[in-house]
């Protein structure tokens, strides 16, 4: 912990992620402290990520989608996981907002929809009935011009048909929505 009387750079602090001490001690007129906590685990996922996903280290865990009236799977919907050799397998909860903030969210997302495509292929080629797999989607891509088009080709490109994926919005598609309004 520090406070922004001391020598503390810009760059630090937009790294870990709490720009605000730094423009509340800058604002205030004068003898003002403002506190923060350096988020260690912020500056590893960054310093990770691009790493982890050349390597294949997020994984997609297919959690099934059961009916109780009908007792039968009816979709799965892919959740991602990080599995790093440095920190350990981590819950989405750990680094998507950090994703969120510095747009890394994008590549994520895009590698969610391929390795679900993937997966949907695999099961039509052996023969398996293909289930719908739900895959979430930040704003960051689906509020782009292009994004269905993007989304038709990969359905396309493992020839899957067009119910194979279903493309779920996450809360900050909506959020993005409703301030656009």
């Amino acid at each position: 912990m520090g406070n922004a009387s001391q020598q503390i750079d810009e760059s630090t602090l937009k790294n870990c992620g709490w720009n605000n001490a730094y423009y509340v001690s800058k604002t205030a007129k004068r003898r003002a402290y403002s506190y923060f906590e350096c988020n260690r685990r912020y500056i590893e996922i960054e310093k990770y990520m691009h790493g982890a996903l050349q390597k294949k280290e997020f994984e997609v865990w297919y959690q099934p989608q059961y009916s109780i009236a009908t007792h039968r799977c009816f979709a799965a919907e892919a959740l991602v996981r990080w599995r790093s050799p440095v920190m350990g397998l981590l819950r989405p909860g750990a680094f998507l907002n950090v994703f969120e903030h510095n747009n890394f969210i994008a590549q994520l997302d895009s590698y969610m929809l391929r390795e679900a495509c993937a997966f949907q292929e695999k099961r039509m080629k052996s023969g398996e009935k293909l289930l719908p797999v739900f895959v979430n989607q930040s704003n960051t891509n689906v509020l782009e011009t292009g994004y269905p088009a993007q989304v038709k080709a990969y359905l396309e490109s493992y020839g899957l048909p067009v119910d194979a994926i279903v493309i779920e919005l996450t809360k900050s598609v909506l959020e993005k929505i409703r301030l656009d309004e």
